[in-house]
């Protein structure tokens, strides 16, 4: 590989890996900077009642924090936006 060669690629590595690195900070800062709902509100949101919400837990974007299921609002108003 010629040096001129070597040059592009890595021009294009950091090309590529600078879009990564955006694309990952930002992410980062959005969820950062979310609403964490209980299941309760959750429910609320969505307009089911509470038991409907642990019973379709699976399709709902959710994590556990200790014993409890939080739902991030933004990934709500996505499963919300695309049902």
């Amino acid at each position: 590989m010629t040096q001129a060669e070597a040059k592009m690629v890595a021009k294009e590595l950091y090309r590529l890996m600078k879009a990564d690195i955006i694309r990952e900070v930002r992410e980062v800062a959005e969820q950062e900077c979310d609403d964490y709902l209980s299941a309760q509100q959750a429910a609320r949101l969505i307009g089911w009642k509470l038991q409907t919400l642990y019973n379709r837990k699976d399709e709902v974007p959710h994590f556990k924090a200790g014993k409890h299921l939080r739902f991030s609002k933004r990934a709500l108003m996505r499963y919300i936006s695309e049902r």
